[in-house]
């Protein structure tokens, strides 16, 4: 979905209704670039079903704003009844505005597994929690997944001048070991120093400073196949690819079109494409440069 605009009107409208469950799978890509979105409550809504990414695949909303400022309790942008990434894939929102109300995604579980990643970069949340989870201890991350929180700024919503965190409070399960990066965030006017209070993280966040070398934070694991210092070796599915491997916000498209092999040099980054069909994705920022 690229270059649309959503308008939805009515408490109980939501500008995508989600009948029998959103997935990406096998390499798939879900995106929504350059879209602008107006709702009075919903962007996406779905009837007791799930959002699942996995095998390798990328769920991503991007370049894009929504408005959603309802003042109800316990109603977001998106709700699902769980939310689910495995299998090495990437769930990313980033270098988009929203504003909203309660909160932008409403689950009662969130589970990110194989090697997988969930990231959050160069957006302005103006909401009361980001990620609201209703069940307790439902939040778990497996198999060396990662969150990624990088330079995203946190400001009040429509229904709260007093919460503007990434969470609702939760501490992982037992056998969940969270690694969670947060990079150079703002919260409320402030430069987030404290991810627990600041944002209301209920487990330790490895943090960096501005600018530093955050190749373990920007690294996706879709898209990386080794790194070295602060260089990486990218083998992306796509044919054409231009400076990809900058810290900063860029996205291109790339296009499957043959099983031939080609690389591409583009800041201190090696692209390989090979693919037997013709499909677009989203080539996403996958390491930093050296500082």
């Amino acid at each position: 979905m690229t270059r649309s605009t959503l308008v939805c009107g009515g408490e109980s409208c939501a500008a995508i209704l989600v009948e029998r469950g959103l997935g990406a799978n096998l390499s798939s890509v879900f995106y929504m670039d350059n879209c602008v979105v107006v709702s009075e409550t919903y962007v996406m809504y779905a009837l007791a079903s799930d959002l699942r990414v996995s095998g390798g695949s990328v769920f991503s909303i991007q370049n894009s704003s929504w408005s959603a400022p309802s003042i109800e309790f316990y109603q977001g942008a998106c709700v699902f009844e769980g939310v689910a990434v495995d299998g090495g894939s990437v769930l990313q929102i980033v270098s988009s505005t929203f504003r909203l109300g309660f909160a932008m995604f409403i689950t009662n579980t969130l589970t990110v597994s194989g090697g997988s990643w969930l990231v959050h970069r160069n957006n302005e949340f103006r909401t009361a929690y980001v990620v609201y989870v209703e069940n307790e201890n439902g939040v778990a991350f497996f198999d060396r997944s990662v969150w990624s929180i990088l330079h995203n700024n946190f400001k009040y919503g429509s229904y709260s001048s007093t919460h503007a965190q990434m969470t609702s409070k939760w501490s992982p399960p037992s056998d969940s070991h969270p690694i969670i990066y947060g990079v150079c965030n703002e919260a409320r006017g402030s430069p987030v120093t404290d991810c627990g209070g600041d944002l209301n993280i209920g487990t330790p966040v490895t943090a960096l400073e501005c600018g530093a070398c955050a190749m373990d934070a920007v690294r996706f694991a879709a898209k990386t196949s080794s790194i070295s210092g602060c260089e990486c070796v990218c083998v992306l599915l796509a044919a054409t690819v231009t400076r990809v491997c900058q810290l900063r916000s860029r996205t291109a498209l790339g296009r499957f079109r043959s099983p031939m092999r080609r690389t591409r040099r583009s800041a201190a980054c090696t692209v390989a494409a090979s693919a037997p069909w013709t499909i677009l994705i989203p080539v996403s920022v996958v390491c930093a440069l050296s500082t």
